[in-house]
């Protein structure tokens, strides 16, 4: 086989048991995966807007309306006044953040789980194929 087709290949075989685990780990918060990454990236940069929110992750904007929904109905999130009155700016609750800080140690730990037996060197490598992978994946989608 060749090897980018065994570079995805091994892709997939490890995206989807992480994702499974993950998701595991964060069912005792009532999230999934896809949430804990908008509660992260709400807990960095501390507000955002339902837009922002979307390019960061690039998913669709109606994706993140129910992801956001879903982390309000939880209390982790609210919305507070924007630059202008249509949108609305979104940051983390007091709960929000003691959740986001309970989780986040779990998965610093899992995380370091799956990874042992990888060299630094390995990592920083695998990090940069990734990286270039996303980039031109990035570049194909403007095509």
């Amino acid at each position: 086989m060749k090897s980018h087709k065994l570079f995805f290949e091994q892709y997939y075989k490890m995206y989807r048991p992480f994702v499974s685990q993950l998701n595991q780990k964060l069912a005792q918060h009532e999230l999934y995966s896809s949430q804990y990454a908008v509660l992260k990236l709400i807990h960095t940069e501390k507000e955002l807007t339902l837009g922002e929110i979307s390019h960061h992750q690039a998913v669709e904007r109606p994706t993140i309306t129910r992801t956001v929904q879903r982390l309000k109905e939880l209390g982790f999130v609210q919305a507070g006044p924007g630059k202008d009155k249509r949108e609305k700016m979104i940051h983390l609750t007091v709960l929000g953040e003691n959740t986001y800080q309970d989780i986040r140690h779990s998965i610093a730990d899992f995380q370091l789980k799956s990874l042992e037996g990888i060299s630094e060197d390995e990592l920083l490598k695998t990090i940069d194929v990734l990286a270039k992978v996303h980039q031109n994946l990035t570049s194909i989608e403007g095509e």
